[in-house]
């Protein structure tokens, strides 16, 4: 029983003294301008871990060798779960104090959170900054190194933990360290700010508004352009405005190629003489390409500007100004605006007076905006023609005011001709095209052109026509709409039309741009009038005519209806019945003969008005050729 006793203390003790503690390097500066007095080591764990046995060391990633040992036995994690051992008490919410924590500046360098105990070391955590310098450099890191930030930017920066490391640890140095400017021992890490390309580059000047800033970029990226120790992304929605960056420096253990798809674990946002750059990123490939890259942006060299920086654009046809200059930058120009094209990549320069579309990254240096072509197949040269004619009208000699559009997907270009309608694009790339002639109330014209040679257009243009229809209902609503009848008169036409029993009216062809105007009368009923303008191809007109007071309906009783006394002249209307000739005779009092008219249309309703005056009195009108003869005596008065 003593034995068992004994051995299970001995195994208690055991698990006490090897019982490893969770610790982490949770953020440390090595590197700080002046004599380096605000260095320091944050470690991370749960509140009341004991750091007996636990010691903080650096290994020399020139040989390996163990230096700056610093015992931590005797300390516990804090409440706020974050223990700093600094170099002075300069650095804010410091546990312990000691010159040691100064580790050495990089490249390949190594810090250590070591457990030793009973003879036995394990390494608790470890991070190395910088890659290795040479073969007989050192690494005890996880996985990759992180960043030396110290070598790569004007003032000294920080290297933090973005993610919990009791959450999320990736084991890997390059992936779990971000590079921030802002300092935080012993309070939490400045989380990551998530953002897209876009909300990187768009600015009102040129600094990004997240200069200096740690991000996420939430957009899976694709590569338009690899240089050297620097490469282009966009987000998969680009290139389009804004939508582009230069990545610079990237350390991580991958070559990626045009047309790969990455990610982004944590990125420091930066400005490189007014360039924005990412800087210390975190990437991983998401899904490798074939080499294909996106398409281009394609805008005008007027547009070149800060918007368009770092995206991958097309600009032509350019013509070349120039050969490549001491610094191997040559020029281009489109007539009006020019270009600076440099040579971060090994291309074919054409010669000075070759007409090309030129594909590239749009970079900024030294003050200048310029063009990064990545290769041979970025320079497309181009064949040009000339392209011209006339368009004409088919109604006036005056040809001016008509618009002669010119298009494809790399061009649009307008024309507005003069009185002689004559057209000139000058020379144009070979391709297809498309033309298009309009002027206002005219057909439009358009024709596919396959420009392959010098080639003269002739085109001739018609009036557009239309047409002006309507109803003409009739105020006390009869269900016969017949016989109304409807005037139309312009600068150059005069029409008639008489409705049918429903009413309508139509008159086509009516060429478009003038006044019509139109007269409608029925037999006593009031006349109206209205003038249309004539811009579409159907315009409808409704209205309703007022019958006139005092004048009987012709066909039910009488077969004559006398309207008002016009000074003297006789005005009647008539329902003949019958086709026979009709006689018209009027006679006075003493018998006396005074009208003798011949009516010779067929049956229907006729407003008829002599040609004599009469002066007031009593008559007698007499109609024959009907059935029976006619008489009926009228009075006139003045």
């Amino acid at each position: 029983m003593k034995k068992l006793f004994l051995l299970l203390t001995i195994f208690s003790l055991y698990l006490f003294v090897f019982s490893v503690p969770v610790l982490y390097i949770n953020e440390f500066r090595y590197d700080t301008p002046g004599s380096d007095t605000n260095c320091f080591v944050e470690i991370k764990g749960i509140p009341g871990t004991s750091l007996d046995s636990v010691k903080l060391l650096g290994i020399n990633g020139n040989g390996g060798g163990e230096y700056n040992i610093i015992d931590l036995s005797g300390y516990t994690i804090p409440s706020d779960s974050y223990f700093v051992v600094a170099k002075s008490t300069d650095v804010p919410n410091y546990d312990t104090v000691t010159t040691l924590v100064d580790f050495q500046n990089g490249p390949s360098d190594n810090i250590i959170l070591r457990y030793d105990s009973l003879g036995s070391s394990t390494v608790i955590d470890a991070v190395c900054y910088g890659l290795p310098s040479g073969s007989d450099s050192v690494f005890r890191g996880e996985v990759w190194p992180t960043y030396d930030p110290s070598a790569g930017t004007s003032y000294f920066g920080f290297l933090a933990r973005y993610n919990d490391p009791f959450v999320t640890d990736y084991n890997n140095n390059y992936k779990d360290y971000a590079h921030f400017n802002v300092k935080t021992p012993g309070t939490a890490n400045t989380p990551l700010i998530p953002k897209t390309i876009v909300e990187i580059q768009q600015t009102p000047d040129s600094f990004s508004l997240y200069k200096d800033s740690t991000v996420l970029i939430t957009d899976t990226c694709i590569v338009t352009a690899v240089f050297s120790n620097q490469y282009y992304v966009t987000s998969k929605s680009g290139p389009k405005e804004w939508d582009g960056v230069n990545v610079y420096g990237d350390i991580g253990d991958h070559t990626f190629n045009v047309g790969d798809t990455i990610f982004f674990y944590h990125a420091f946002v930066t400005e490189y003489n007014n360039k924005t750059e990412i800087v210390f990123p975190g990437t991983e490939l998401y899904n490798a390409g074939d080499g294909t890259s996106p398409t281009p942006l394609y805008i005008p060299l007027s547009q070149i500007g800060e918007s368009y920086e770092g995206v991958l654009i097309k600009v032509g046809p350019v013509e070349v100004l120039t050969t490549p200059d001491v610094n191997g930058e040559w020029i281009v120009s489109d007539g009006v605006d020019s270009l600076i094209v440099d040579d971060l990549a090994t291309y074919t320069v054409p010669a000075v007076g070759s007409t090309v579309y030129l594909t590239g990254i749009l970079d900024f240096s030294y003050g200048n905006y310029k063009l990064q072509p990545r290769n041979d197949n970025d320079i497309e040269y181009v064949t040009l023609y000339n392209l011209s004619g006339n368009v004409a009208l088919n109604d006036t000699t005056d040809f001016s005011g008509i618009s002669v559009i010119l298009f494809n997907n790399n061009i649009n270009d307008t024309i507005v001709t003069d009185s002689t309608g004559d057209f000139d694009f000058g020379s144009i790339e070979e391709g297809t095209y498309t033309l298009l002639f309009k002027k206002t109330y005219y057909e439009t014209d358009s024709m596919e052109l396959v420009l392959s040679q010098d080639t003269v257009i002739r085109v001739v243009l018609s009036r557009s026509k239309g047409e002006i229809t309507g109803t003409i209902n009739l105020s006390d609503n009869p269900s016969d709409l017949s016989n109304s009848i409807v005037y139309l008169n312009s600068e150059t036409i005069s029409l008639v039309d008489t409705t049918g029993s429903d009413g309508l009216y139509s008159f086509v062809d009516l060429p478009f741009g003038y006044n019509y105007k139109l007269k409608f009368e029925h037999i006593g009923y009031d006349s109206d009038s209205v003038e249309i303008f004539l811009d579409d191809y159907t315009k409808t007109y409704n209205l309703t005519l007022t019958k006139l007071t005092g004048i009987d309906e012709v066909q039910k009783v009488e077969k004559i209806v006398v309207e008002e006394n016009g000074g003297g002249i006789f005005t009647f209307l008539y329902n003949k019945e019958v086709d026979n000739p009709t006689n018209i005779q009027i006679y006075d009092l003493t018998g006396r003969n005074i009208v003798n008219q011949s009516i010779n249309s067929g049956k229907g309703v006729y407003r008829i008005t002599l040609d004599k005056k009469l002066s007031k009195g009593v008559y007698f009108i007499q109609i024959t050729g009907e059935e029976k003869p006619f008489v009926r005596k009228f009075v006139i008065v003045n």
